[in-house]
């Protein structure tokens, strides 16, 4: 279900095709109300597709952040847009949809994943306010064939994190300072 703030940031960066006319005084006036004051408290903590699956993926990358030395910070709010899991000082949000959150091309075998729709739009949202979005999927995570741990699969998840965070760091710098080594890791 989507909240009025969603609609309205629809409205104001993804206008549908079919949305020519202009909307009637009284849906305008709500939709100006909320552009102004952002969301209602009720409706700042959207749920996500598959959130049971995306709270225990938040879980694994939180623990990898923290063994990293990094603070990550769960549940934050940040202008009315709940950040599952963030990084505040750097300005990166850390998405982990579960399976439920993405889609998979399933026309040719082992097709490419895009995210859900609702999971695209929280991004873009992010991006809009100056925050580096990093996803991690699932299926893309390592983990230990009875769960968590092992020693190999820790090492290759904090190397993971590495890659990503470093990629989002590397975005904030000036594309003349840039170093291009840094993904041949």
């Amino acid at each position: 279900m989507l909240a009025l703030a969603d609609v309205a940031w629809l409205l104001k960066h993804r206008p549908p095709s079919w949305l020519q006319q202009a909307l009637p005084p009284h849906r305008e006036a709500v939709l100006e109300l909320v552009r102004q004051h952002g969301r209602p408290p009720a409706a700042r903590k959207v749920a996500s597709p598959g959130k049971g699956q995306a709270e225990d993926l938040e879980c694994s990358v939180s623990a990898a952040l923290e063994r990293l030395g990094s603070r990550p910070q769960r549940g934050l709010v940040h202008d009315g847009i709940h950040l599952p899991l963030a990084l505040p000082e750097l300005r990166v949000a850390i998405l982990c949809p579960s399976m439920g959150g993405c889609i998979q091309d399933l026309s040719t075998e082992g097709g490419p994943y895009c995210l859900h729709p609702l999971v695209q739009m929280r991004k873009e949202q992010l991006q809009l306010q100056g925050w580096q979005v990093e996803v991690v999927l699932k299926h893309q995570w390592p983990l230990h064939p009875e769960g968590e741990g092992g020693e190999e699969t820790l090492r290759q998840q904090e190397l993971q994190l590495r890659r990503k965070l470093a990629g989002a760091l590397q975005a904030r710098v000036p594309q003349r300072r840039r170093r291009h080594d840094l993904h041949a890791m």
